[in-house]
């Protein structure tokens, strides 16, 4: 089991995200474990309103001009009952661009300036396919997830935009190549599919395939170096956006993990945005485990 704090940032919107997480997985027989994640409190932090559809609609530059007022429906996106195209420039007088503003796995941010609450619970299985212990010349896995959100009311996620409203489920193939004592290497390529926002089409959002690459020096040492770098992929048919830098951001980690005791272990790192612009794009992740002794 674990407990970790982590944050990001990401555009548009100059978001500042952060998120407190709590894991556990059990493994049921040799080859196939369960896991589980809550993500007990996620805060949101918008640094440009202006380059969200909500948080123009929070400017007034929409229906009788007044802060928060609805949008027209000449105003809404096409296909939205509810998110506005953005102006250009930011302002009441400003053309309608045809496009909305929004982060496609936190769609609802920009009302409010900062918001935050629960988020949503993880549920994986995770299948062994390959074993180094075995005398694979790889290890290789296999994880279908499943991810609830626990609050899934529109106005509700409008003031804590924690979400998307709604289930998101895929697999990912997961790697892994030992280089003796030296180091660890993991890799992760996923599916995910994003359903639309529970009972109102408010945006329709894009499908996401999450990438990444790991390593660890030396891979037995009590105190080992670590690093990853990930990427969000977004693609399918989805809400017109307009992004104010790279649709799918890439986030380097760097940092250590100790070995406090035998089965408890710390861990650290610094987490840069690669590819987005504006405002903080440094952020950070520490996290400690615990692993139970096997009768």
């Amino acid at each position: 089991m674990s407990a970790s704090y982590d944050r990001i940032n990401r555009n548009p919107g100059y978001l500042t995200i952060s998120t407190i997480r709590f894991t556990a997985s059990v493994g049921i027989t040799d080859r196939l474990e369960f896991g589980a994640v809550l993500e007990a409190n996620r805060r949101v932090l918008v640094g440009r309103a202006e380059q969200l559809s909500f948080g123009q609609q929070a400017l007034g530059l929409f229906g009788n001009r007044t802060p928060g007022a609805l949008p027209l429906a000449t105003e809404r996106v096409s296909g939205s009952s509810r998110m506005a195209q953005l102006r250009f420039p930011p302002a009441a007088d400003g053309i309608l661009t045809g496009a909305a503003g929004y982060y496609n796995l936190l769609p609802f941010a920009g009302l409010v300036r900062e918001g935050g609450g629960i988020g949503q619970v993880s549920l994986a299985l995770k299948f062994r396919v390959l074993s180094e212990s075995s005398g694979a010349p790889i290890g290789l896995a296999v994880r279908s997830e499943f991810d609830v959100p626990i609050r899934k009311g529109i106005e509700y996620l409008l003031l804590h935009p924690t979400g998307t409203a709604d289930l998101q489920f895929g697999f990912d193939a997961i790697g892994s190549r030992n280089i003796r004592d030296v180091a660890g290497l993991y890799w992760n390529l996923g599916y995910r599919h994003i359903n639309q926002p529970a009972h109102v089409s408010v945006v329709r959002l894009a499908d996401e395939a999450p990438l990444g690459f790991g390593w660890n020096i030396p891979r037995t040492g009590r105190i080992q170096f670590l690093g990853e770098t990930t990427a969000e992929v977004f693609f399918g048919s989805h809400t017109p956006n307009t992004t104010f830098g790279a649709e799918d951001p890439i986030d380097l980690t760097v940092g250590f993990r100790v070995g406090v005791i035998p089965r408890l272990s710390l861990s650290a790192g610094y987490r840069r945005v690669l590819n987005q612009f504006g405002r903080d794009k440094n952020g950070f992740v520490v996290n400690t485990a615990f692993v139970s002794s096997r009768k």
